[in-house]
C-alpha cells in the first residue's frame, strides 16, 4: 500500500523502487531519480539499494501494468522479481514477472 500511496504522489510521473531483505526485514528505497511521465532512470545505478535489491518497480501512472521493449532492455543481465504498476489512479493493478539475466 505504501508504494502505490508514493507512486500517485508521483503525480504524472513515474517513479522506481527497490525492496530489499536485509536484517530479517524488507527495506523500501526509492532512489534519485530522473522521472517524466514515459520514464524513469536512476541517477546513480550503482547504489547499494540497486545492488542488493531483490525487487525493483515502477510505475506506470496511467497505462495498464505492462512492460515495455525499453523495460526488457533495461532489466536484461539482472537476476531479480520486476513489478510495474499501472492505472494507480482509476484501476490499480500490478503486473510481476522474474527477471533470470534477460530471459522473463
Amino acid at each position: 500500500m505504501q508504494i502505490l500511496q508514493l507512486a500517485q504522489n508521483a503525480r504524472h510521473q513515474e517513479i522506481l523502487f527497490y525492496l530489499c531483505f536485509t536484517d530479517r526485514e524488507w527495506h523500501l528505497y526509492t532512489p534519485e531519480e530522473t522521472a517524466i511521465s514515459t520514464s524513469v532512470i536512476p541517477v546513480e545505478a550503482t547504489s547499494l539499494f540497486y545492488e542488493t535489491a531483490m525487487i525493483e518497480v515502477h510505475s506506470d501512472y496511467s497505462m495498464s501494468a505492462q512492460f515495455s521493449a525499453t523495460d526488457d532492455e533495461e532489466e536484461a543481465g539482472k537476476f531479480r522479481i520486476f513489478a510495474v504498476l499501472g492505472e494507480i489512479f482509476t484501476n490499480p493493478h500490478i503486473y510481476i514477472r522474474l527477471g533470470t539475466y534477460s530471459h522473463f
